[in-house]
């Protein structure tokens, strides 16, 4: 069975328990202790299935009819069940000559029961379910920390074509001699390791939208790279052990089936996924222009005058900046529109003074997003595959579509080839 599937049969059984909880039908029960709890089970069943509920819950209907009754076998409880036990007590002690503390120990437990006992199970019950609920549709611990160890780079790529900007997250280079680093790029700095879990949460968050409910993690950096930040103690105040409660509108365990899912599968995601996917972009600017075509800003200009090295070459500088600026010339007039493939990407890269390189503005551009995915990353060099010298484009090497976290190089920028 596809894991969905079994995900939605699992969350409907749930459902329908809330809703036939056979204590909701003792809802409108209204003495004491009995009242909280099995008030607890009949709003639960309605926030499940209101229509339902209501049904069963009109004037002469079976929740009004099995609550008067339990009313009345309480009653009848108190009036001859209680003292019918006080009797039998007294008459063992007395006449049978049994030892008092333990009839007395066994009649209070009997009293309790007839008391409380009937409302704990009804709260037992009801809060079994409600959490079985919470475990697919709220903001746990357990969650979060998946979420903050897997890396999502499939919607990572279509999503914002692998920006390393999002609140919270930090990618950056080691500085030139430090944190054992002998040069400017590849080594992630100590800071961006300290907090890799929070950066992977932060990236996850932006990027898919199954996940973007899930709270942050709080606390020191340090504190966070050995607890993953799963105990976070902020503003929706304090769960079981300091875990942050839960929102009602956090439904993220289903993207988290997702993910583990095509993580265990090992599934790819290819740049030939991505070339299917920016061949549906161009079509969608309406520009994409055909073969004969004399118009000059489409997408079918932009390819006959890109694709040759001696278009480069021969072309004048002033044509060639304007494609990278978005400008225009008088050759040059598809490069201030949509179909722009070598300047949509804002990425900017900094270098402080210490060598330390951080990101800014945006992701990569559609040509440089197919570059990326089409490029093999070795320990000393780069393979390239060009798609005239390729038979087919799945020659390539793939990425994993979700990467696990973790190593002490940049592998959450790099590491997913």
């Amino acid at each position: 069975m596809h894991y969905h599937n079994l995900f939605h049969l699992f969350g409907f059984a749930i459902k329908m328990l809330k809703v036939f909880n056979p204590f909701a039908l003792l809802g409108n029960v209204g003495f004491g202790i009995a009242h909280t709890a099995f008030s607890s089970a009949a709003d639960a069943a309605r926030d499940a299935n209101p229509t339902i509920y209501n049904i069963m819950n009109t004037s002469d209907g079976l929740v009004n009819f099995v609550s008067g009754l339990f009313g009345m076998i309480m009653n009848l409880s108190w009036t001859i069940v209680v003292p019918a036990l006080t009797a039998v007590m007294a008459m063992n002690i007395l006449l049978l000559r049994m030892q008092p503390s333990s009839q007395i120990v066994l009649f209070i437990k009997r009293v309790v029961f007839i008391g409380i006992g009937v409302p704990i199970a009804a709260v037992l019950y009801t809060s079994t379910l409600n959490n079985m609920g919470e475990i697919l549709t709220k903001d746990t611990p357990s969650t979060r920390l998946v979420v903050a160890s897997f890396i999502d780079f499939e919607s990572w790529v279509d999503t914002s074509r692998l920006s390393p900007v999002a609140p919270n997250a930090l990618i950056e280079s080691s500085p030139k001699g430090v944190d054992g680093a002998t040069n400017d790029g590849g080594a992630a700095s100590a800071r961006m390791l300290k907090q890799l879990r929070k950066t992977t949460l932060a990236l996850n968050k932006i990027n898919n939208t199954g996940f973007s409910g899930l709270s942050d993690f709080t606390g020191s950096d340090a504190h966070n790279s050995i607890t993953g930040g799963i105990w976070n103690t902020g503003s929706r105040g304090q769960g079981f052990g300091g875990a942050e409660a839960e929102l009602d509108s956090d439904k993220p365990s289903e993207a988290v089936f997702g993910l583990l899912n095509r993580y265990t599968k090992g599934s790819f995601y290819s740049a030939a996924a991505w070339s299917t996917k920016m061949g549906k972009y161009l079509i969608s600017t309406g520009q994409l222009g055909y073969n004969g075509d004399n118009a000059q800003n489409t997408a079918n200009a932009m390819f006959a005058s890109t694709d040759e090295a001696s278009d480069w070459m021969d072309r004048e500088q002033l044509d060639n900046s304007a494609i990278w600026a978005k400008g225009r010339t008088t050759n040059i007039q598809w490069a201030d529109q949509p179909v722009n493939i070598f300047a949509n990407g804002l990425l900017t890269g900094n270098v402080d003074t210490n060598g330390v390189m951080t990101w800014t503005n945006g992701g990569l551009s559609s040509l440089a997003m197919y570059n990326y995915l089409s490029t093999s990353f070795e320990p000393t060099s780069l393979v390239t595959y060009s798609t005239a010298n390729s038979v087919s484009e799945h020659t390539m090497l793939q990425h994993f579509n979700v990467g696990i976290i973790g190593s002490g190089v940049l592998k959450l920028y790099i590491g997913q080839i």
